[in-house]
C-alpha cells in the first residue's frame, strides 16, 4: 500500500524581494521535496488570479506556502480560513508586519524551516459592509490618517524599505486635521474627533510601528486603539514613540480590548475607507468582530 505524500503549494509574488522571491520560491519547493512533500510553484500573473489559485490550492493541499509582503499574506489568509490548510509564510516584501509580530524569521531559509514545522491555530478578523460582503484580515484594520499615509507612501518611489511609512506620516502631517467616528464596542456607542483608530489582531503595522503592542493573535479578544484628534507638534512626539509602543501612555491614546466594532468614520461628511494588512478593501467595512481559530498557521511563537 502506497502512502500518501503530504501535498504543498508555494505561491510567489514575481515582484517581491526586489525580484528575488522566484529564487526563493525555488528554494523552498526544493526544500519541501527534499522532507517528503508532493509540491505545486504557483506565480501569478495578477491579484486576481493569484486570490483564485490561492483559494483553489488551499482546498486540495496540506500547505500553501506564500512568499511575499503582507499583501501576499493576506491573500494566503483569507484562502487558508476555516480551511484545512496549513499557511506557511517566508517574509521577502517591504513591510513584514505579519511576520514581524508573529516572530516569523526574516531570513528566508530559516523561515522555509517555520513553514513547514509546528502549527498553532491563530484568531482572525472578520470585516463587514453594510451589505455583507466580508473578508479576513490578518494583522490590523485602520482608519483615519493611517490610511492616508499608506496610500501616501503606496505611491512613493523613495526611500525604500520601510522607512517610507515614517516619510509619509511626516509628510501627511502637514494637512494633519480630525475623522469623525461614530462606533459601537462591544454594544456600547461612542462618537469622538479621532486621527486614527486600528483594529488589532496582532501589534505591529506600517514597517514595523508597534501600533498594540498588546495584541495577541492567539487570543479571543482584539486590541483597540484610539488615537484621539491633537495638533502636529504633539504628533511628531508621538510619532517616534509607536515603534516602541510607548505611545499608548499618552493622553490622546485609548487602548482596549474587545470581540466586536462597528464604525463609521467620516471626514467633511464623507464616509471614509477602512484598510486592512496595508491593502486598500473592495468596499467600506464598517463591522468587525474576532474569531478564534481561524487559520492554522506555521510558526515557533
Amino acid at each position: 500500500m502506497e502512502i500518501r505524500k503530504p501535498t504543498a503549494a508555494i505561491i510567489v509574488n514575481p515582484v517581491s524581494g526586489k525580484g528575488q522571491a522566484e529564487a526563493v520560491g525555488v528554494a523552498i519547493n526544493e526544500y519541501a521535496s527534499s522532507i517528503g512533500y508532493s509540491t505545486v510553484v504557483c506565480i501569478p500573473d495578477s491579484k486576481k488570479e493569484a486570490l483564485l489559485e490561492t483559494r483553489r490550492l488551499a482546498r486540495e493541499t496540506d500547505r500553501v506556502v506564500v512568499v511575499g509582503g503582507d499583501g501576499m499574506v493576506h491573500l494566503g489568509f483569507n484562502a487558508c480560513a476555516q480551511q484545512q490548510a496549513v499557511l506557511g509564510v517566508v517574509p521577502t516584501g517591504t513591510g513584514n508586519d505579519f511576520a514581524r509580530a508573529l516572530g516569523i524569521p526574516a531570513d528566508p531559509g530559516v523561515a522555509t524551516k517555520v513553514a513547514f514545522g509546528d502549527v498553532r491555530s491563530m484568531s482572525g478578523l472578520k470585516a463587514s459592509d453594510a451589505v455583507g460582503n466580508s473578508v479576513w484580515i490578518a494583522t490590523v484594520a485602520t482608519a483615519g490618517f493611517s490610511v492616508a499615509v499608506n496610500n501616501r507612501a503606496s505611491k512613493m518611489i523613495r526611500p525604500k524599505g520601510s522607512s517610507k511609512y515614517t516619510l509619509a506620516s511626516i509628510q501627511e502631517s502637514v494637512k494633519l486635521g480630525a475623522w469623525n467616528a461614530d462606533y459601537i464596542i462591544d454594544g456600547k456607542r461612542h462618537k469622538a474627533e479621532v486621527l486614527m483608530i486600528a483594529v488589532a489582531n496582532t501589534s505591529t503595522f506600517g514597517g514595523g510601528m508597534k501600533i498594540a503592542p498588546d495584541a495577541d493573535p492567539f487570543s479571543d479578544e482584539f486590541s483597540l486603539v484610539i488615537i484621539g484628534k491633537t495638533n502636529r507638534r504633539t504628533f511628531l512626539r508621538l510619532l517616534p514613540k509607536v515603534f516602541s509602543g510607548a505611545h499608548v501612555d499618552h493622553p490622546a491614546v485609548t487602548t482596549m480590548l474587545a470581540t466586536s466594532l462597528e464604525l463609521e468614520i467620516r471626514r467633511a461628511e464623507v464616509l471614509q475607507e477602512v484598510q486592512g494588512d496595508g491593502e486598500r478593501l473592495e468596499t467600506i467595512m464598517t463591522k468587525f468582530e474576532l474569531v478564534p481559530n481561524v487559520v492554522k498557521l506555521a510558526c515557533n511563537n
